[in-house]
């Protein structure tokens, strides 16, 4: 954060500066640092369990932006959808967007189609619907285009120039990206991963309407104690997803209860790719950074 407030120039007008954590207190800090007017909070969910202790753990500190903004009456870009963001926002000043409601929300939307590419439909409040197909994968992403969408129509953005950076956006970094290589499709999503982020990338690849489908998903860190119960329920849910080849690697997941192969490392992955040479399969590659599994495009 403060490296990116020192790259600020007099002639920016806006920054947009993210403040990460992974335990107490460090949104405070950092809300105190940047001292910011508007705020987002795009999720919570079940990450860095061993730093934060549990998801309201998390949900206290992402709130600490909240509590900042609140003391500054300050404005907060809000997801309509999410009952916890809902709750945590009491009190402050909301800009809204979400999927089409009873409610009048800034910006509004849904999807169209997802195979594999996302298509949406969106409008701001009063607006005519606009149709936008995107280089994103997985429906969770509808969220990120819509609050993307409202923070541009707040700060006198075009409609026509938000479609077409929504259009033109193509996912970089191992977060969510598909890449073809000669013998497959990959959905590569391993920049990090943790129970809520693995749940929805499994649910997401499922729902894709494609044949002979492959996933190879690594340990998900920092959960502390809920570790095991963490990597129990993402193959239980594995178990129920009719995926036909499902590879699972690191420790964490070898001693969970499931039929399904294991590996102690991405090496043993590698080597095992190199004799089987999957083809012709979409294959989703997701873990946490530590599993490296951005290593395996250049086998597949």
């Amino acid at each position: 954060v403060p490296s990116t407030l020192l790259r600020i120039r007099p002639e920016h007008t806006i920054a947009l500066i993210e403040t990460g954590a992974n335990h107490p207190g460090e949104i405070k800090t950092l809300a105190e640092i940047v001292d910011p007017d508007f705020g987002i909070i795009t999720n919570v969910g079940m990450a860095h369990l061993e730093g934060f202790g549990s998801l309201e753990g998390v949900k206290r500190t992402k709130g600490e932006l909240y509590d900042y903004l609140r003391a500054k009456h300050g404005t907060v870009f809000l997801d309509n959808d999410s009952e916890e963001l809902t709750v945590m926002a009491g009190g402050l000043h909301c800009i809204c967007y979400g999927k089409p409601c009873n409610e009048v929300l800034s910006v509004e939307g849904e999807i169209e189609e997802c195979a594999p590419f996302l298509k949406i439909r969106w409008r701001p409040a009063g607006g005519e619907w606009q149709k936008v197909e995107s280089r994103l994968i997985g429906d969770y992403n509808l969220k990120n285009m819509l609050a993307a969408a409202l923070i541009g129509c707040t700060f006198g953005v075009g409609v026509e120039q938000i479609n077409e950076a929504l259009a033109a956006y193509e996912p970089r970094n191992n977060r969510s990206q598909l890449l073809k290589t000669g013998d497959n499709t990959l959905i590569v999503d391993a920049y990090n991963a943790n129970p809520t982020s693995m749940r929805a990338a499994i649910e997401n690849f499922c729902n894709m309407k494609v044949e002979r489908r492959m996933a190879i998903l690594g340990d998900m860190g920092e959960l502390g104690a809920s570790s095991w119960q963490a990597h129990q329920d993402i193959v239980n849910l594995l178990v129920e997803s009719g995926i036909d080849h499902v590879w699972l690697v690191g420790p964490k997941f070898r001693a969970a209860r499931h039929p399904f192969r294991t590996f102690d490392n991405v090496e043993q992955v590698k080597r095992a790719l190199a004799i089987e040479k999957p083809h012709k399969y979409y294959i989703l590659i997701k873990g946490s950074h530590g599993t490296r599994l951005y290593d395996l495009p250049a086998c597949l």
